[in-house]
């Protein structure tokens, strides 16, 4: 027979259960209290914010993450070494897992003040996540909580978590500059008192670039005064540091745009080993072997950096910004060098690869979605599958972007067999979706869609004018198009990956226009050195000016450039 608990036992039991489970969340480190995620603006890098909340995730010691070191006051050999890898991980641009690496160094010591800084130095703004409203106030209750535990430690670290404290308050703007200037001049000081420190100079350039982040460089190459200072500091570091994977990552993104972009490619060398188990840094030197005219090694280390990224991915519970961003980004760069070195094949099918990575998220981030989604069409127009661009369904209508891209490559399909009815149809379509409101507000890199769209708008214009036989007309509008495609402000891959140097160079040859010719297109391979494309039209226009010997040396810098090529073509655009 069951007997009866007296009530006054399981008030007992249940008060006993209660100081237990108190005890047990006293026994750790300070629980930081997460706010609720904000809406912001999302960049095709964006921060997937909500992702960064998450706490079940239990950090382990990952394999093939280099080995820099930064000793720092600790009671832990263990929690030193989670400092040390979410240090790397940051270098890596893989801040949710630095995120739990610091929060694992802080588990295993809960008095660790540089932990709680790494906390705030993960959580606050990157060069592709400006402004993450969301984590304002974690990085600020990790600064306290870093400050709180300043004791018994070094003065670099105590100058670090000082200057740290300079980037929050606590709030969320729409804009931080301020807040950005001020941690970047806190900085800037330290540089000057360790000289020898190579975080607190690498530290010191991330920060300053973090004001102006992807514009660095003024319209006529010159560098923005901050920008020269962050090259000078990064400059300086690698000189005594010459193997710290930090600077070399930020020395490659201070320099891409820059009219000298191979002044990293010692840097893109060394990324080639420094990190093997870090994706993203696999990836890093490409954005230089891109603008220095080497798409083949652009390929063969995006290919790498996928596997090594799926390797990482599948044993991950990592769902934000890694896996919807960095790691696309891979396939993306793939598909671009495909299109430059003329493989048809391996850039269709990553851009299919990408669009259906953007299928899994259009509930999620619909603007991201769009962006690869839309990569097939571009693969399509670029190599003139019309067939298989006419047979696409129409997007959803609120994917105004897609739809606007979507016009486009019909409008092309449509011009291209001489069915000048359907591709102005086409072409009134995408100028009424070029004006719509939403694409004000829609950003992939830094540009609005609004700017993007522009370029191909008057790409369409212009081959529709060329096939009326309205020829000054349609060279304007190709015109206008490259001063569109010129303004965007610089992003790798372009935010518009077909150049419309490649249309209007075309268009001025078929015209007999050949020096004018000649001229685009060597425009055009100071922008996107060595691409086939232009090179191709480049040999053509020198011919027809009897310009034999310059198109002879072309014509070898041609053969060399479509090596890899699986189409023939005869002009600059299908």
């Amino acid at each position: 027979m069951k007997k009866n608990i007296p009530l006054k036992a399981v008030l007992l039991l249940l008060l006993s259960t209660i100081i237990l489970w108190s005890w047990k969340r006293s026994d750790g480190p300070d629980k930081i209290v997460y706010t609720k995620p904000v809406e912001t603006r999302i960049t095709m890098c964006g921060s997937f914010q909500p992702y960064f909340l998450d706490t079940t995730y239990t950090a382990r010691i990952l394999p093939g993450l280099g080995n820099l070191h930064y000793p720092v006051t600790t009671t832990s050999i263990k929690a030193q070494e989670f400092f040390e890898q979410g240090l790397r991980l940051v270098y890596a641009f893989n801040h949710w897992e630095a995120i739990q690496a610091f929060r694992e160094a802080i588990r295993i010591d809960p008095e660790f003040a540089m932990g709680y800084w790494g906390l705030a130095l993960a959580y606050g703004p990157n060069l592709n996540d400006v402004n993450p409203k969301d984590r304002e106030r974690i990085a600020y209750e990790s600064v306290q909580k870093a400050k709180a535990r300043m004791g018994v430690i070094s003065q670099v670290e105590k100058d670090l978590i000082a200057a740290m404290a300079a980037r929050y308050n606590g709030k969320a703007y729409d804009n931080r500059d301020s807040l950005n200037r001020s941690y970047a001049e806190a900085m800037l000081k330290l540089t000057r008192i360790y000289p020898d420190d190579a975080e607190v100079q690498t530290l010191c350039a991330d920060a300053i670039m973090n004001t102006m982040p992807w514009d660095y460089w003024n319209k006529d190459g010159s560098p923005k005064p901050e920008t020269a200072t962050a090259k000078n500091v990064l400059e300086l570091a690698l000189k005594k540091h010459p193997e710290h994977p930090g600077a070399h990552h930020l020395y490659i993104h201070l320099v891409e745009a820059s009219p000298s972009p191979e002044l990293a490619l010692p840097s893109a060398k060394f990324l080639e080993t420094a990190m093997p188990g870090a994706g993203h840094l696999l990836h890093m030197p490409t954005h230089i072997y891109i603008r220095t005219g080497q798409y083949a090694r652009s390929i063969e280390w995006n290919v790498k950096a996928v596997q090594v990224d799926e390797d990482y991915l599948s044993a991950s519970a990592n769902q934000g910004m890694y896996r919807m961003g960095y790691y696309p980004h891979n396939i993306d760069f793939i598909s671009f060098s495909s299109y430059m070195e003329g493989r048809s094949a391996m850039g269709i099918q990553n851009a299919m690869k990408l669009a259906y990575k953007g299928s899994m998220i259009t509930e999620s981030n619909p603007v991201i979605a769009q962006y690869y989604s839309v990569e097939p069409m571009l693969a399509f127009v670029r190599f003139g599958k019309w067939n298989d661009i006419l047979s696409l369904a129409a997007p959803h209508r609120d994917m105004v972007y897609m739809n606007a891209i979507w016009r486009f490559a019909r409008g092309i399909a449509f011009v291209r067999a001489k069915n000048i009815d359907q591709a102005s149809i086409e072409l009134v379509k995408l100028d009424s979706l070029s004006k719509h409101e939403a694409l004000k507000s829609v950003y992939f890199s830094f540009n609005p869609a609004s700017d993007i769209v522009q370029v191909p708008l008057h790409i369409l214009k212009g081959e529709l004018l060329l096939k009326q036989n309205k020829l000054n007309e349609g060279l304007a509008a190709l015109q206008d198009a490259v001063k569109a495609e010129t303004n965007l402000r610089y992003m790798e891959p372009p935010d518009w990956k077909i150049p419309s140097r490649h249309f209007l160079g075309a268009a001025l040859y078929d015209a007999g226009k050949f020096a004018e010719a000649e001229q685009v297109y060597m425009e055009d391979l100071k922008v996107n050195r060595e691409n086939g494309w232009s090179l191709l039209g480049l040999q053509l226009s020198q011919q027809k000016q009897g310009k034999k010997t310059d198109a002879t040396t072309i014509a070898k810098r041609f053969s060399k450039s479509w090596k890899n090529s699986d189409v023939v073509v005869t002009a600059s655009r299908y």
